[in-house]
């Protein structure tokens, strides 16, 4: 996968919208 800053803002967008702990 791409190290591209869009692409690592759309995971940390998946990651705290699918950390509902």
């Amino acid at each position: 996968a791409v190290n591209d800053p869009f692409i690592e803002l759309h995971y940390a967008a998946y990651m705290l919208k699918y950390d509902s702990t």
